[in-house]
C-alpha cells in the first residue's frame, strides 16, 4: 500500500469516526418516540412536493453541465448529460465520499470525447465550482439579512464565522484562477510551469480554463441556472419543514438550509452525516423547534433528496451499462461533427 492509499484510508476512517460519533451522541439525546411521532404525522403532499422539487433541481443541474460541456466543444445530447448526472447522483450517494460521482461522470464523458479528456474532466470541475459560487453567494445574502436570528448563541456564531471564512477562501481561489491564464503569458512563469510534473495535463487544463473565461455569456447562463437549482433545493427542504408542521419562517428556513449545505461540504464527515443533523438541531432550535423535529427534518431531507434520488440514479446506471455502450453513440457522433466543423473552419481561407 503506497502513501496515497494509506492517506485516503485514514481520511475515510476519520470521517466515519466523526459521523458515527456525532450520530451516536445524538442517539442518546433524541426522544425517539417524539421523533417517530413527527415522522408519522408528516404531510405526504408536502413530502411529495419536496421530492419533486429536488428532482427538478437535478434536471436544471444537468442543463448547467450541458452548457459548460458546450464551452469545451463537447456536444453530447441533453439526454446523455442527464443520464450521467443521475449516475453521478447515485455514486455520490452510495460511495463513501462526495466526489465518487464526479469521477464516474468524468470517465463516461471522456469516453464520449476521447480527444478532449482533459476538457471533459475540467467541465465537471467547472460545474462544481459554478454551483458552489452560486450557493455561497445565496448563503451570504441570506445570512447577512438574518444575522440577528443566526447569531443568538456562541455555537451558532462559530458556525456562521466558519462559513464567512469559507466564502473568503473561495473568493481568493476564484481570483487566482481568473489570473492563471494571464500569468501563463509570462516567460518566467511558463518556464517554471514546464518543470512541473504532468506538465502536458496542466497545460491542457489551463487551456480548458481559458475557454471558460473567454465564454462570459455561457458562464453567466450557468451561474443563473445554479441560482435556480439551489433555489429549488432550498425550497424543497422548506417543504420538509412544512410537512413536519414546524414553525419556521420561509426566509429563515432558506438561510438555515443554505448555511448548512455549505458547511457540510467541508470533508470532515461522510456525506455530511452527523454534522448535518447537529446543525439543523442547532439553528432550528434558535427558533424554538424541538430537537426531535429538527432531527426529523434532517432525516427526511437526507432520505428523500440523497437516498431517494440516489436510488433512482442507480436505475439509470444499470440501464446505462449496456454491453454495446450504444447510449454513448450519439455523444460520439456529436463530438465527431464538432471536430469536423472545427477543422473546416481552420482550413477555410
Amino acid at each position: 500500500m503506497d502513501f496515497s492509499q494509506l492517506r485516503q484510508r485514514l481520511g475515510l476512517a476519520a470521517r466515519l469516526l466523526i459521523s458515527g460519533g456525532i450520530l451516536a451522541y445524538l442517539a442518546f439525546k433524541i426522544d425517539w418516540r417524539k421523533f417517530a411521532s413527527h415522522v408519522a404525522e408528516a404531510d405526504p403532499a408536502w413530502l411529495l412536493l419536496a421530492f419533486s422539487l429536488a428532482g427538478a433541481a437535478i434536471v436544471v443541474t444537468a442543463w448547467r453541465w450541458k452548457i459548460l460541456l458546450d464551452v469545451q466543444g463537447i456536444a453530447p445530447g441533453f439526454k446523455r448529460v442527464f443520464d450521467l448526472t443521475m449516475i453521478g447522483q447515485f455514486f455520490n450517494t452510495f460511495l463513501l465520499g462526495t466526489t465518487g460521482g464526479d469521477v464516474v461522470k468524468i470517465f463516461y464523458i471522456a469516453q464520449a470525447a476521447p480527444k478532449k479528456k482533459s476538457a471533459a474532466g475540467f467541465s465537471v470541475l467547472a460545474d462544481r465550482i459554478v454551483g458552489l459560487i452560486a450557493l455561497v453567494f445565496l448563503t451570504l445574502v441570506l445570512t447577512l439579512t438574518h444575522r440577528p436570528y443566526l447569531l443568538q448563541n456562541h455555537a451558532a456564531r462559530k458556525a456562521v464565522l466558519t462559513f464567512y471564512i469559507i466564502a473568503a477562501v473561495i473568493a481568493g481561489a476564484i481570483s487566482f484562477a481568473a489570473l492563471l491564464p494571464w500569468l501563463m503569458h509570462f516567460t518566467n512563469f511558463s518556464a517554471w510551469e514546464r518543470r512541473l510534473p504532468f506538465h502536458d495535463k496542466i497545460e491542457k487544463i489551463s487551456e480548458a480554463l481559458r475557454r471558460n473565461l473567454q465564454s462570459p455569456r455561457a458562464n453567466a447562463e450557468a451561474l443563473l441556472i445554479s441560482f435556480v437549482s439551489h433555489g429549488l433545493n432550498l425550497y424543497a427542504q422548506y417543504c420538509i419543514f412544512q410537512a413536519l408542521h414546524l414553525a419556521v419562517p420561509l426566509f429563515i428556513g432558506l438561510a438555515i438550509t443554505a448555511l448548512i449545505y455549505v458547511l457540510i461540504a467541508i470533508p470532515v464527515s461522510v456525506a455530511g452525516l452527523g454534522v448535518r443533523e447537529s446543525l439543523f438541531i442547532l439553528f432550528l432550535g434558535l427558533g424554538g423547534v424541538p430537537q426531535e423535529g429538527a432531527f426529523a427534518a434532517s432525516f427526511l431531507g437526507f432520505g428523500l433528496f440523497i437516498l431517494g434520488w440516489g436510488f433512482i440514479g442507480g436505475i439509470f446506471h444499470l440501464r446505462y451499462r449496456q454491453p454495446d455502450h450504444s447510449v454513448l453513440q450519439d455523444a460520439k457522433e456529436a463530438q465527431a461533427q464538432a471536430d469536423s466543423a472545427s477543422e473546416e473552419e481552420t482550413a477555410a481561407p
